[in-house]
């Protein structure tokens, strides 16, 4: 099956998330920024990078080289315009984030922002854990459910409803448990309210030293 993100276009994007019924560009910016604070690393994956949100939080001073994946190449196409002269070194990789052989020990942090509730979550995460360096970091928001609104907020931009045929919310327990089996402890954790109603939860993961 065709991934429905491939048939969202980057200006529908960005006009949705940024919308008043949604507003959540501002806040999934924030809260990298914030989770970059926390872990300050040289090296950074971004998976679901989209249209780059967020790259303007980094300090080119602590951090050095960034990896960003997204499986819709306009999106890295408008990320490579909008930051065409970063101040660190940007790696752009169309690729479906699941299916990636990733390479051992070679981040100091990953990102994943609404990522996980459009893929085999699992599978990444065992994928994805070799690749954190002992000490690193994973930083995972996750979209909580709500009674008053439903996972893809109605907006004019109708190409984001095709998401809702792929969307599952993912239970915060479940990865714990999961990242814990993968050498990824639990750091923190906490709930971020939303305007709309909508909640995200943050959840940042340390890669147990002596872990490979």
């Amino acid at each position: 099956m065709r991934n429905p993100w491939l048939d969202v276009p980057p200006g529908d994007y960005e006009r949705h998330m940024s919308s008043p019924a949604v507003d959540q560009l501002s806040t999934l910016a924030r809260l990298f920024g914030e989770a970059l604070e926390v872990f300050r690393p040289a090296d950074v994956l971004l998976l679901g990078i989209a249209t780059g949100n967020g790259l303007d939080r980094i300090d080119a001073n602590v951090t050095r080289h960034v990896t960003g994946i997204d499986i819709n190449p306009e999106y890295l196409a408008r990320t490579r315009t909008l930051y065409s002269t970063p101040a660190f070194d940007l790696t752009l990789q169309c690729a479906d984030a699941a299916a990636i052989a990733y390479t051992p020990a070679t981040y100091d942090f990953v990102h994943c922002a609404l990522v996980l509730e459009y893929l085999d979550w699992r599978q990444l995460l065992v994928a994805l854990a070799p690749a954190i360096r002992p000490g690193g970091g994973l930083s995972v928001v996750l979209q909580r459910p709500s009674a008053t609104a439903p996972p893809v907020t109605p907006t004019p931009y109708a190409s984001l409803e095709r998401l809702e045929t792929v969307f599952h919310f993912v239970e915060a327990q479940s990865l714990i448990d999961e990242a814990r089996r993968e050498g990824l402890e639990l750091r923190s954790r906490r709930t971020v309210p939303l305007q709309s109603g909508k909640a995200f939860e943050l959840l940042l993961f340390e890669k147990a030293s002596g872990r490979s």
